[in-house]
């Protein structure tokens, strides 16, 4: 199913990304995709903002997604509803999550 406006179970849009992500919990391609597309862009920004060169910028964003998948598929919102507001910026923070611990394993203690 492709994620339109017109379907309540997966609305669209920049902004409102909850019922994708409740849909990529479940394992919906599609629905992943989406999310993907909606958000590649900021999360790359974040992470060039935070890394400063496109080789870890690259492994930040990886390992930011697989946490996004990770905690869809997990607690994180199969059984909860992230609220549309949200949802992005959940998106968004765990690339920076992984951004700041990519960061701690290169700085000296």
């Amino acid at each position: 199913m492709t994620p339109t406006s017109h379907d309540p179970e997966c609305p669209a849009g920049p902004a409102d990304l909850s019922g994708s992500l409740r849909l990529a919990a479940a394992g919906d391609a599609t629905a992943a995709a989406a999310v993907y597309d909606a958000t590649i862009e900021d999360a790359w920004r974040l992470a060039m903002a935070m890394t400063g060169a496109p080789g870890p910028a690259a492994a930040v964003v990886e390992a930011g997604y697989r946490r996004v998948w990770a905690e869809a598929a997990g607690a994180g919102v199969s059984g909860v509803v992230v609220p549309a507001p949200l949802s992005r910026g959940w998106v968004l923070s765990w690339v920076q999550t992984a951004g700041r611990e990519s960061a701690a394993l290169v700085l000296p203690a």
